[in-house]
């Protein structure tokens, strides 16, 4: 039993590592039939046209209609699947050009909030059940403010709170702008374990929007169970994984970092909204 569960487990290992592996292409010679280049193998390299196209019929408009469907639930169910058991990994290779055999990051952001939109509107009940999360707590931090600043300041800052907690399906998508610069702060120098490369800040957005659509999807599965607000404790344990994944670094370290990138976002947002409440009150005494 013990040399069984070994062997299951150094499976996973290897698949978490190597991934699906794509099979190699036919040495058939073909003309392509769009641009009429000469190559061998599956498609042309210069327009990606099959080399054997048929002849049009119902038939093969049938088959060639399930067959765009069925890559896209394919490339959909891997990416999903990768996500949960390989994140890093698959972040990884996508950035260093595996590309065709996953949905591209923002893709597949936008179809797992449509999914959760679909979702929270069909189980409306459930909706009303539940209680969003806030990032830190927007009432504590307005007292903090008002203690140093001023009465106005609180009306300000639960303005703010208002309006953020009213669009909680963007709560990745205004977050999003302080985790790249948290994450560029703090691995701006740390290489890739698959290139020489850091980080610059396109690759930043890829690993954010990967781990935002995963988050999501997580918020999906346990949505029935009212346990969709848990999922910024999970986004924090797969950014470990993913961090540690990618980068050169130990599961201490992609821990730690992990930390550090979670507390300059949080430092970040509550400059800005420091920033936007001081400025609201300057215009107002101003005008």
């Amino acid at each position: 039993m013990k040399k069984i569960i070994s062997e299951k487990y150094q499976s996973f290992k290897t698949f978490q590592k190597e991934g699906r592996k794509i099979p190699r292409s036919g040495m058939t010679f073909h003309n392509c039939p769009a641009c009429g280049r000469g190559f061998f193998g599956n498609f042309c390299p210069h327009c990606g046209e099959k080399g054997e196209v048929k002849r049009f019929s119902m038939k093969e408009m049938a088959i060639t209609s399930f067959v765009s469907v069925a890559r896209l639930d394919n490339a959909l169910l891997r990416t999903a699947v990768e996500l949960f058991t390989r994140p890093g990994y698959l972040i990884s290779r996508y950035i260093h050009g595996h590309r065709k055999m996953y949905v591209p990051p923002v893709k597949i952001f936008l179809i797992s909030f449509l999914l959760l939109g679909i979702l929270k509107f069909a189980l409306p009940h459930a909706a009303d059940a539940i209680q969003e999360s806030d990032f830190f707590d927007w009432a504590n931090f307005a007292k903090m403010l008002t203690a140093f600043i001023g009465e106005n300041v609180m009306h300000y800052v639960v303005a703010m709170s208002t309006w953020l907690d009213s669009q909680p399906w963007a709560e990745q998508i205004y977050y999003l702008p302080f985790q790249m610069a948290a994450l560029m702060l703090v691995f701006r120098k740390t290489r890739f374990r698959l290139s020489e490369n850091t980080p610059n800040w396109a690759e930043a957005f890829v690993l954010l929007i990967y781990s935002d659509a995963l988050e999501t999807m997580a918020a999906i599965a346990l949505y029935p169970f009212g346990l969709d607000d848990e999922t910024d404790i999970l986004w924090f344990v797969y950014m470990v994984v993913i961090l540690h994944q990618m980068f050169r670094i130990g599961w201490l370290k992609a821990l730690w970092r992990t930390a550090l990138v979670a507390l300059l976002m949080t430092v970040f947002l509550m400059v800005l909204v420091m920033a936007v409440a001081l400025a609201m009150i300057i215009f107002n005494h101003a005008f």
